[in-house]
């Protein structure tokens, strides 16, 4: 129950892993309803992780969605100059400039918007050693209607890649 004691109204917007709410409900901040559901005219996308395909949902104008792309050597030696990257694709169409919000989480802790294809790191991965990225993707409203499924994917010529 929230502070005002009534209930919630129907099931959380978003599943409780990957969500940004200070609660883990992905239910409360922008682009919510005022009670804590999905605000009104804003429609769910689900978002299919790397080779895995786990699943998430993002809803257009809604809360962020923030994962994290691993990067593992193995290679057997030292990757000089390895290149991670990422791609959000639409399933079954393509996307335009400023149809997905993008963001890289710089060292400086600040969120750096990047394209829905961009390049994360170009940079020596040692043998067996593995870096993270943390990315975070949020829909606008307008977000293009004919598009109810986004694929994740990440790439490295340093080795094994995995989003969670």
């Amino acid at each position: 129950m929230r502070g005002d004691l009534q209930p919630r109204r129907g099931p959380h917007v978003y599943p409780s892993e990957g969500s940004d709410t200070a609660d883990g409900t992905g239910g409360t901040g922008p682009g919510s309803g005022p009670d804590g559901g999905p605000q009104a005219g804003s429609r769910a996308v689900t978002v299919v992780l790397g080779e895995a395909g786990a699943t998430r949902t993002l809803r257009t104008g809604g809360d962020p969605l923030t994962l994290t792309v691993t990067v593992l050597n193995t290679t057997g030696g030292d990757a000089e100059d390895a290149t991670d990257n990422l791609s959000v694709a639409a399933e079954g169409g393509t996307l335009s400039g400023g149809d997905v919000n993008v963001s890289l989480l710089a060292e400086d802790g600040s969120w750096r918007p990047i394209g829905h294809t961009a390049r994360l790191t170009t940079a020596t991965l040692p043998a067996g050693e593995s870096r993270t990225h943390r990315v975070r993707i949020s829909l606008p409203e307008g977000f293009p209607a004919s598009v109810t499924r986004l694929r994740v994917t990440a790439f490295s010529n340093a080795g094994e890649e995995t989003i969670t």
